[in-house]
């Protein structure tokens, strides 16, 4: 009894492990033009730059007096 289940518990890991295999070289074999385009894409969307507006405000003590202001430097 025990050696039917055990077998068979085998035999779909066997098939299981098979299937990840099977789908690991699509992955990487057959799709491999798509996933190096997109690869090339998100380089080139990293490697952009944008300016970022950091005004933050003025900073005062608690009776209503600046102690720091936010000024640009270029």
């Amino acid at each position: 009894m025990f050696s039917r289940r055990i077998k068979i518990f085998i035999a779909l890991s066997i098939a299981m492990m098979v299937i990840c295999v099977a789908r690991l070289a699509q992955l990487q074999i057959l799709n491999l033009p798509y996933y190096r385009e997109q690869v090339v894409k998100l380089k080139l969307e990293r490697s952009r730059t944008r300016q970022i507006n950091t005004l933050r405000g003025i900073i005062l003590d608690r009776k209503g007096r600046v102690l720091a202001t936010d000024e640009p430097k270029f």
